[in-house]
């Protein structure tokens, strides 16, 4: 799809977008340029909601991006985290297990959506690379693309569908409101630190300040009771160091905190993986952040969850304790009743967590072998269909070519998709991937089709490959071929059955077998002869 009709498409999908946005979560919307400035003028709809006539009318002409107005119309405030500094930031202050709808922005930052605070309004550099938008403001909404064709794009486990709003941390809230003593303090020259009215705050910032610096405690407390001293009126002695032991607290929880991600970036680990890695995922940049990978990591090999790997420095291995026990005897040995082109399901079965591919050079007739095994299955089993090379258009087409199909006989849901393959499957259900896409790396793609071949329980995935002119197998090669329990190649009219792990009890095993086919009107596949052994 080139930029144009891309573009064409999302003004269509940002209309749809603004009414579900104003619709299911009362959000107010408003049409923006491509550089992000409001395309009308917007201030209205800070206290109304625009109409249904608005909306269609903003997204009807040049391509636009698309705006929620926060504040406490839309019950709405957003968090804009900017660079890695505010994610570092951040993270140290939301509290252990706080969830919230995240937008990833073009920029590489992202956006937390909270419910409204009453009172707050924008705010900038509240934290270095952390803004706020709220009353007075607005934010860029998914799937908004802007001018250099780059999105706004919902995480997908964290979205307006899947989790509610929470409210804005608390710790947001205090650091906005000491930026805001401190703004006053250079418009109110009276106004000073460590005075009557903010010497509690003042003195338990600093201490938490030098905690988290990697001062030695034995140092802090001194430090306190000087500035606590000099305080106007001097800050009452017997409470001084509360607020050490307070911030002393708050680094350990920030310990505990960071040792927990780690520990949760290793259970999540396959296989061997660098000290580098985890530092490089968790934005571990400091000395002293270094310094509790390293112990974490040392604890972890302690505790017998870890191994030290190899003879390079950092390297590890998480130990597997989580296998999954086989309760053979229970199992079902009757085949899935499942039917392929190609008359395929007579010379082989099919069992629950299969992994068939269909490898074949372009215009082989991959997307119509797809197709018909749809058509063919359609009535017994729930379907799934991810295509990375059609759109809506394209793909209505192909399925109207089929002159033996009326468009309400078919029965399958079809997905766009372009990575996270995994995520793709549907457990129970038949999964078809038409194709897993891998420019490059092409050994990645075994470790991917076993990612894939774990998501299976009782149902099946058929997996479509690129192949190269000449080749034997699809991209990945002999990677490819680790996990299928049936693996097809279909090659200028020629289709040759490479393996086929279940074969029909009493018959001779069809790995080999070639048949010669054709595509008839880009979606009939016709069989020349019957499958025999070249």
């Amino acid at each position: 799809m080139n930029y144009q009709n891309q573009r064409e498409k999302n003004v269509q999908s940002l209309r749809d977008w603004a009414i579900w946005y104003r619709d299911q979560c009362g959000f107010s919307v408003i049409p923006l340029l491509l550089d992000k400035k409001p395309a009308i003028k917007w201030e209205p709809f800070q206290t109304r909601i625009a109409t249904s006539a608005e909306i269609d009318d903003w997204f009807a002409g040049p391509p636009r991006m698309l705006g929620i107005v926060t504040g406490k119309l839309s019950n709405l405030s957003v968090i804009d985290i900017d660079n890695k500094e505010g994610e570092h930031e951040i993270m140290e202050i939301l509290p252990s297990g706080f969830h919230f709808p995240k937008v990833y922005t073009p920029s590489g930052g992202w956006h937390m959506y909270c419910k409204y605070r009453e009172g707050l309004r924008n705010a900038s550099r509240v934290i270095e690379g952390i803004d706020i938008r709220s009353e007075g403001g607005y934010v860029v909404a998914p799937p908004s693309i802007n001018s250099e064709n780059k999105a706004y794009s919902w995480d997908n486990n964290y979205n307006l569908s899947s989790i509610e709003l929470p409210l804005v941390p608390s710790g947001i809230i205090e650091y906005k409101a000491l930026n805001d003593q401190m703004g006053n303090r250079f418009v109110n020259e009276d106004l000073e630190m460590f005075t009557q009215g903010r010497r509690d705050e003042d003195l338990f910032h600093t201490a938490n300040c030098l905690v988290k610096g990697g001062m030695v405690i034995d140092e802090v407390y001194p430090v306190i009771r000087t500035l606590a001293k000099s305080c106007r009126p001097p800050f009452p002695n017997k409470e001084v160091d509360e607020k050490v032991r307070s911030a002393i607290e708050r680094g350990l929880r920030r310990e505990r905190n960071l040792s927990t991600e780690i520990k949760e970036w290793v259970m999540s680990s396959n296989g061997i993986f660098l000290s580098s890695e985890v530092a490089r995922t968790l934005q571990l940049s400091s000395r002293d952040e270094q310094k509790h990978l390293s112990k974490t990591l040392a604890r972890l090999v302690d505790e017998g969850i870890l191994e030290r790997h190899g003879n390079r420095a950092g390297m590890f291995r998480r130990i597997q304790k989580d296998f999954t026990e086989m309760y053979w005897q229970d199992a079902s040995i009757e085949p899935l009743n499942v039917l392929y082109p190609l008359g395929l399901h007579n010379l082989f079965r099919t069992f629950c967590k299969n992994v068939i591919v269909i490898a074949g050079v372009k215009d082989a007739g991959k997307t119509a072998f797809m197709l018909d095994f749809i058509k063919q299955n359609q009535k017994r089993w729930k379907i799934h269909y991810f295509t990375n090379e059609m759109g809506e258009e394209e793909l209505k087409l192909r399925l109207l070519a089929h002159k033996d199909m009326r468009q309400n006989d078919w029965n399958f849901k079809a997905y766009e998709v372009g990575g996270a393959w995994e995520d793709a499957i549907m457990p129970n259900d038949i999964t078809i991937i038409d194709y897993l896409e891998i420019n490059n790396d092409f050994c990645t793609i075994g470790e991917i089709i076993k990612r894939m071949h774990e998501k299976l329980d009782k149902g099946i995935l058929l997996l479509g490959l690129q192949q190269a002119e000449g080749a034997r197998l699809g991209r990945g090669a002999a990677f490819s071929l680790q996990r299928p329990r049936m693996y097809l190649t279909l090659d200028s009219g020629i289709a040759t059955i490479i393996s086929a792990k279940n074969r029909i009890p009493g018959r001779p095993s069809p790995v080999g077998y070639t048949m010669n086919y054709e595509v008839i009107d880009g979606w009939k596949l016709h069989q020349l002869n019957e499958w025999s052994m070249r």
